[in-house]
């Protein structure tokens, strides 16, 4: 979830995006609330719905999909289409966020859209208004993030993992 906040209001949109380190992104998906759902949230059936309309445009069979333990990702459903469509994920335990390479690019995403777009924060248009502002910035910022940057973290990712592999338990620099 990206959220930019200001004095008085709290805005954020919900998105999900997936990359490799063969210079492929996803497009940028901003996933809106289940009308079904009693609570209008983002539901397990939002979050199916995203997962087969990106994955057959990116998903190779030698890859392995990446998510966290958040209830949508781990809800039945999910987890039938995932193995009915072989997609191999990874058990990720939350007492490691670090390692998960998608906040490192939220992360980026938050700090670059805060440094360029200053005016998203002092915007006083209706929500709609100012989501939608968020939506094209992001959009924007997600086309020309640098595949570089990419690769790198997922060299780095990948040298943290055999750290925490080595020294599972204990402490470590990172």
């Amino acid at each position: 979830m990206i959220q930019f906040y200001s004095k008085d209001k709290n805005k954020s949109v919900m998105i999900w995006a997936c990359f490799e380190d063969d210079d492929q992104k996803s497009d940028l998906v901003f996933m809106s609330d289940d009308s079904d759902a009693k609570q209008r949230e983002i539901t397990s059936a939002v979050y199916l719905k995203v997962l087969e309309e990106q994955m057959s445009i990116l998903w190779e069979s030698d890859l392995i999909y990446m998510q966290d333990e958040v209830s949508i990702h781990t809800a039945h459903i999910i987890k039938r289409w995932l193995a009915d469509n072989e997609i191999e994920v990874i058990d990720w335990s939350f007492y490691f966020p670090d390692l998960n390479l998608i906040e490192h690019v939220w992360r980026h995403l938050k700090e670059w859209v805060h440094e360029h777009y200053l005016k998203l924060e002092t915007l006083t248009d209706s929500d709609q208004i100012i989501k939608k502002h968020m939506i094209e910035i992001l959009q924007e910022v997600w086309t020309h993030l640098n595949n570089e940057f990419l690769k790198k973290l997922i060299e780095l990712i990948r040298k943290w993992m055999k750290t925490v592999i080595k020294i599972y338990d204990w402490h470590t620099k990172y």
